[in-house]
């Protein structure tokens, strides 16, 4: 189950990582991770992008997540917090392209 998050994270990762006014939180793309994606947008506000991911039927969670100080120090904290993106080991892949391909038409 691990080693399948893994792969669906890092796929995510690796599509998002190319898009414009997206900032990837946490650590790179080589360091271990929970199959956890938190990101900020400098196109659109994040509650404006997790509507529109939503209306796709993605779901997503925006917000401070009870961090605030976290968010404080990642410099995420006036933009209301960061966007997350969480695969489960039971995603298929065809849904991270769907996601992937959603990020680029709304942030075009």
């Amino acid at each position: 189950i691990a080693r399948r998050e893994a792969e669906l994270c890092q796929a995510l990762l690796e599509g998002l990582e190319g898009l414009p006014g997206l900032r990837i939180l946490g650590p790179g793309r080589a360091r271990p991770r929970a199959a956890l994606v938190s990101l900020v947008s400098d196109i659109i506000p994040l509650d404006e992008l997790a509507l529109a991911l939503d209306r796709r039927g993605i779901a997503t969670r925006m917000g401070l997540h009870c961090s605030p100080l976290a968010h404080r120090s990642l410099g995420s904290l006036a933009r209301g917090g960061a966007l997350r993106l969480s695969p489960g080991p039971f995603t298929p892949d065809k849904d991270i392209q769907a996601t992937l391909e959603v990020f680029q038409e709304v942030l075009a």
